[in-house]
């Protein structure tokens, strides 16, 4: 199995109103899933940076993210 993307969005159940980002380590491995997903413009506020990584590794709430992230949330 190959070692775990650097940030991942951790997704518990369906329906938590929220998920997180995880910066797994160099060694883990675990099943993930991998979306392809063109960003474009005007996102910029879901970009994570330096600012607010601290509270996107503790939270992300759903209704913040674009209907393609947010459907393919639920469906994992």
């Amino acid at each position: 199995m190959q070692s775990m993307p650097t940030r991942v969005i951790a997704v518990r159940t369906p329906r938590d109103m929220y998920v997180h980002l995880e910066e797994p380590n160099a060694r883990k491995t675990e099943s993930y899933v991998a979306l392809s997903y063109y960003w474009g413009g005007g996102q910029e506020d879901i970009i994570t940076t330096e600012t607010n990584r601290p509270e996107k590794l503790r939270k992300i709430t759903l209704e913040s993210l674009p209907q393609t992230i947010k459907d393919a949330i639920t469906v994992t």
